[in-house]
């Protein structure tokens, strides 16, 4: 029996009645020697025992006011608690699919055993008892202590991507962090679940949400590049990671992290969107309208009277320090297509005109009107 000693702050779960048991990833953490905050529990029983262990982790793990959800569709409670813990809370489940790419219909399983089932990945699922019947039984149904031990992920069936093709998305996001890789078979059938187009058939939100947190990731950068050498690359990831970004990036959160990679690719690459970032929903309208912003200076549309999302100016520290200046003048267009007519400027040029001044105000080379209306006399001669 695995011993794998928990932190002091279970030790009231101990006298708990009933069978609760600490699951998935916490569990592979520990194996590996890698502290977790993240706890994942699964009881076992009646309503009243599920009401009793989650009375008891909520003294032992007040939540921070505003964070407890319950996702009914998952039977599933969520919370944070001070110090940077993260609880779940569910009672045993299985999952089936309506088809491929499709929430789980959820339902009551037996015992823990049959829960483990549902899981992604072996390393995954495994279950650790914590309360007194059960305290330290240990639950490994597919031998996922020697996939950890192997560093490998390994799929539980063979139709587990076609079931939920995100689970090659969390595949991709988990193997630069615990330097995994899928062993030989799960290999084979996540480069036939890719090339079958499975993640096609994913909705954009349950994608992004996993781009999301690829960019929250603390070796990020490897993650992002497992999406983009997949092919799964949103239409603007690096195809070898972002590299000099990463650098730069390290101590930024993950939507200035995802703001700077679109920026680069826009903005430095030239890199044209089929679909731009900016008409997809985003969980804040602010990341939808600094993605819009970043898409108007690529493509130069952009009027300087307007006013830049905080996320822009952060993606543009990065990527065009010059421009942020311009930005931070706050100064508006110092031309415009009036100007031109004034001086007979044909229409078929004025935009390509524009477009240079635009670039020549973010440069930092014309800061005022006047400047602007000398340089654009010189030009026209020219």
């Amino acid at each position: 029996m695995l011993r794998l000693n928990p932190p002091k702050k279970l030790s009231p779960l101990r006298s708990f009645d009933g069978r609760l048991y600490l699951v998935g990833g916490w569990v592979r953490d520990r194996l590996l020697g890698v502290e977790s905050k993240d706890f994942d529990f699964i009881v076992e029983g009646d309503d009243a025992l599920y009401h009793e262990a989650l009375s008891l982790l909520l003294k032992t793990f007040p939540p921070e006011p505003g964070s407890r959800r319950e996702f009914a569709q998952f039977r599933t409670l969520r919370w944070d608690s001070p110090g940077g813990w993260r609880l779940d809370l569910a009672r045993p489940r299985k999952e089936t699919y309506p088809y491929p790419g499709a929430l789980p219909v959820v339902s009551q399983a037996a015992d823990i055993a049959e829960d483990l089932g549902r899981r992604d990945f072996a390393a995954n699922a495994m279950a650790w008892g914590v309360s007194r019947p059960v305290a330290g039984r240990w639950v490994d149904r597919f031998n996922g202590a020697g996939d950890v031990r192997l560093k490998r992920l390994r799929i539980l069936h063979d139709k587990s991507f076609e079931d939920d093709p995100t689970r090659l998305l969390r595949a991709w996001r988990l193997m630069p962090r615990l330097g995994f890789c899928f062993d030989e078979s799960t290999d084979q059938l996540a480069r036939q679940a890719v090339a079958g187009g499975l993640l096609e058939r994913v909705s954009w939100e349950r994608r992004r949400d996993e781009l999301l947190r690829a960019f929250e990731e603390p070796r990020w950068a490897g993650a992002v590049s497992y999406f983009a050498a997949q092919g799964c690359d949103f239409g603007f990831l690096p195809p070898i990671g972002p590299n000099s970004l990463a650098v730069q990036l390290r101590a930024a959160g993950p939507l200035e992290r995802l703001a700077a990679c679109y920026a680069w690719q826009l903005i430095e690459e030239k890199r044209r969107m089929k679909s731009p970032l900016s008409e997809h929903p985003w969980p804040l309208r602010s990341v939808g309208r600094a993605l819009g912003q970043i898409e108007l200076l690529a493509f130069k549309k952009w009027r300087l009277s307007q006013q830049p999302e905080p996320l822009t100016l952060a993606a543009l520290k990065v990527v065009r320090p010059a421009w942020l200046k311009a930005f931070r003048r706050a100064h508006p267009a110092l031309l415009n297509g009036r100007d031109l007519k004034r001086l007979n400027v044909g229409e078929r040029l004025r935009g390509s005109i524009l477009d240079e001044a635009l670039n020549l105000v973010l440069e930092g080379r014309l800061a005022t009107r006047r400047q602007a209306l000398v340089w654009l006399k010189g030009r026209i001669k020219a």
